[in-house]
């Protein structure tokens, strides 16, 4: 996988479905989901290179609502770092 720049990366560069690059997860997935499938999509992604995680993205590659910001009282980067 070449690497991605995320400064210019476009919602359009996404892949039709998921694939050993890319794991989509909608906004729909629970917090306690999201943060089991966020930590083992990190460790798999490690043992292979490296991937992207997109949230707010169902299986097929559709956005959806999108993530909240905030996590409870928390911002979502915040909580994103703390599973990784």
């Amino acid at each position: 996988m070449s690497k991605i720049n995320l400064e210019t990366f476009d919602l359009t560069q996404l892949p039709i479905a998921e694939d050993d690059n890319f794991e989509f997860k909608s906004s729909e997935t629970s917090h306690n989901e999201l943060k089991k499938k966020l930590g083992c999509a990190v460790s798999g992604f490690a043992n292979s290179g490296g991937a992207c995680f997109v949230g707010g993205v169902d299986g097929n590659s559709n956005a959806d609502k999108g993530l909240l910001l905030k996590i409870g009282r928390q911002d979502l980067r915040d909580w994103v770092d703390q599973i990784r």
